[in-house]
């Protein structure tokens, strides 16, 4: 289309088509519990980097930090997955949780299984609760 401007000289304008990309479509279709394990991974590495940073104050703000990360992932895979919603992101925190802890535990962290078993736990219910507050927060974000 061709538009004749304001000072006398034409400028093309190419029409604007609205579609979805092959990959938005690709997302949609994929099974739910695929998106608790991508949410599983995302919180994972977004947790290290925060762990790291904030290590030296204490385990507290470690706590936290898996908090974030895992609500950040839950935004995520609700934004992002398709028919996936809070429940997947949930369990990708859930997931989240054992995974770190296991990585630990076979990395010789030397905590008695009792401790490990009790770390898991907490974790778990960190991550459970970040990642279905992030899930509906991503849910509410999807375009209509």
């Amino acid at each position: 289309m061709i538009v004749r401007g304001t000072l006398g000289f034409s400028v093309r304008r190419l029409p604007v088509i609205q579609q979805s990309a092959r990959e938005d479509d690709a997302a949609a279709a994929r099974p739910p519990w695929h998106w608790s394990l991508i949410g599983a991974g995302l919180a994972t590495t977004i947790w290290v980097p925060l762990a790291v940073l904030v290590l030296p104050l204490g385990a507290a703000p470690v706590l936290l930090a898996f908090g974030a990360a895992a609500g950040i992932a839950g935004a995520l895979v609700g934004r992002f997955g398709g028919r996936a919603g809070p429940r997947e992101a949930a369990l990708g925190g859930i997931l989240a949780a054992v995974l770190v802890t296991s990585i630990a535990a076979v990395a010789g962290a030397g905590l008695p299984p009792r401790v490990i078993f009790l770390v898991v736990l907490l974790l778990a219910l960190v991550g459970a609760g970040s990642g279905f507050a992030g899930g509906r927060f991503g849910v509410r974000k999807r375009p209509c």
